[in-house]
């Protein structure tokens, strides 16, 4: 049995991995499409935590303690690319905002002449 779940929290982490690499190639020109990864990212996510933790209550943790410390590095790789993908939309939140602050600024000089 944990044979099988180990399986299948492989295939969510290639899943996960597939899906973190297609946010780093949308995000500069589908915005759509990459709510549309994050909203799958998400259910993946899900998907590999509830696995973890069937794997956890069906198995003995020191018969399991390198598959779940590998486990635990993947995990905070994860983290950190999608806390590189929520800073790249932070910044371009920013910008716009910025960009958008200047155009008004502008409209309402025209206004005054």
């Amino acid at each position: 049995m944990n044979e099988v779940v180990m399986a299948k929290i492989n295939s969510v982490n290639a899943e996960i991995n597939q899906i973190i690499t297609g946010l780093a190639a949308s995000r500069d020109n589908d915005f759509n499409k990459a709510e549309d990864l994050a909203s799958s990212l998400l259910d993946q996510i899900d998907k590999r935590q509830k696995l973890l933790n069937e794997l956890n209550k069906e198995s003995d943790t020191e018969e399991l303690g390198g598959f779940l410390t590998q486990q635990k590095a993947l995990g905070q790789n994860f983290i950190d690319k999608l806390t590189e993908h929520r800073k790249f939309y932070y910044d371009a939140i920013t910008k716009m905002k910025a960009s958008s602050q200047k155009v008004g600024l502008y409209q309402s000089v025209n206004k005054s002449r």
